[in-house]
């Protein structure tokens, strides 16, 4: 790593969050959650939610302090070592100790679900048990093996990346050639293996695919909603599958629209890719919704003590449909149709998961080559790539 990611690396003085009160019996959880967690580090981010980091192994997890993984893991923590389990008031009475500290906190880092930004370096979790992420930058980084165009593989981000149940790994991408003529073929053939599982698209719908495809890691400016349009069998749903796995793959990868405006905040906020599939219609609150999550809004939503907390994120969002799903004005502003058509040989879904999965390390490295030299042309053409 060099020496300017490992001066980005947020390193936090140890807090010790609950109080000593040992000597209880049975044993406390409030006493025994230092010894159970010894690294265990609060911080707040932006909208002020408050989050815990944990070490686990080599790298950090951020927990947000409402999450059922974080209520697990304690009960899980202390079932292991003690052989039975923390009462139900015991679980609330840590968790409220450790709410009425965060009041007290000044410092606000931000926690990210997959994406993540620090500065002018993004990063993509990879997902999987090691802890690792993809760092992306406008620059070659000659320490990685081979040297890589603008990104590489890392086992400590530089950023707090938290993760839900529902989050799937991604694969490990594959590494092209470092010679610049080398790289544009690769890159293209690395791509191709993706288009042949796609439905049919014009070849400027697949250039704005493409550039779509681009903006999905920058958290730190809005890009459209992406809603694929067509026909009964022209492969919406595959394909809106397709596209969250390149990215974001997860056990959930199709939500329902049909929920209250406290649960589309929960989901969006634990969710970097979303998928809502076959829009029929969407209401006038619904719309507006969406235009606030793709442009980045704030939201109330209700947490664990039941008082409501601030959530402002910004999410890009695909949804398919048999028509434009709204034809309100403010959000054809805020989306991208793409029409597709039926494919002149179909595919099972298993066979096409299958195809998929064994091709997915080509195109996700081909995306990583494509977004670093699009960050490559912002640096170069703005005196403020940052």
């Amino acid at each position: 790593m060099s020496q300017a990611s490992q001066s980005a690396t947020p390193h936090y003085a140890p807090v010790t969050i609950i109080p000593d009160l040992a000597g209880q019996n049975p044993p406390s959880l409030l006493s025994e959650f230092n010894d159970l967690f010894p690294h265990a580090e609060i911080f707040f981010n932006a909208s002020r939610i408050p989050y815990v980091g944990l070490k686990e192994e080599k790298h950090w997890r951020a927990y947000p302090l409402q999450s059922p993984e974080l209520r697990r893991l304690i009960v899980a923590r202390y079932h292991e070592k003690f052989d039975c389990m923390p009462s139900a008031a015991a679980l609330r009475e840590c968790l409220a100790w450790m709410d009425a500290r965060f009041s007290r906190l000044s410092n606000a880092s931000e926690a990210f679900t997959r994406f993540g930004r620090a500065r002018h370096i993004y990063w993509l979790d990879l997902g999987d048990s090691s802890g690792q992420a993809v760092r992306l930058s406008p620059d070659l980084n000659p320490q990685a093996d081979p040297p890589q165009y603008g990104w590489s593989i890392l086992p400590s981000p530089a950023v707090n990346l938290r993760r839900s149940a529902h989050h799937r790994p991604l694969p490990f991408p594959e590494t092209g050639p470092a010679l610049e003529q080398d790289r544009r073929l690769d890159f293209q053939a690395r791509f191709d293996s993706l288009r042949q599982l796609s439905p049919v698209l014009s070849e400027s719908d697949w250039l704005l695919l493409l550039g779509w495809l681009t903006a999905v890691l920058r958290s730190d400016f809005p890009i459209p909603a992406l809603c694929l349009v067509g026909p009964p069998g022209s492969g919406k749903t595959s394909f809106a599958r397709l596209l969250r796995r390149l990215l974001d793959p997860s056990a959930l990868d199709l939500l329902p629209t049909g929920l209250s405006t406290a649960a589309l905040v929960s989901v969006l906020d634990q969710h970097a890719l979303p998928v809502f599939d076959n829009l029929s219609r969407l209401s006038r609150p619904q719309s507006n919704f969406f235009c606030r999550a793709v442009t980045g809004g704030g939201f109330l939503s209700p947490d664990f003590f039941g008082d409501s907390r601030f959530i402002s994120f910004r999410r890009p969002v695909i949804f398919t449909a048999l028509e434009p799903p709204s034809l309100s004005p403010d959000w054809l502003d805020r989306v991208l149709l793409l029409s597709l058509k039926p494919p002149a040989q179909y595919l099972l879904e298993s066979e096409l998961g299958e195809k998929f999965q064994r091709h997915h390390p080509g195109p996700l490295s081909a995306f990583f080559d494509l977004f670093c030299q699009a960050l490559q042309f912002r640096a170069l053409h703005h005196s403020h790539p940052n």
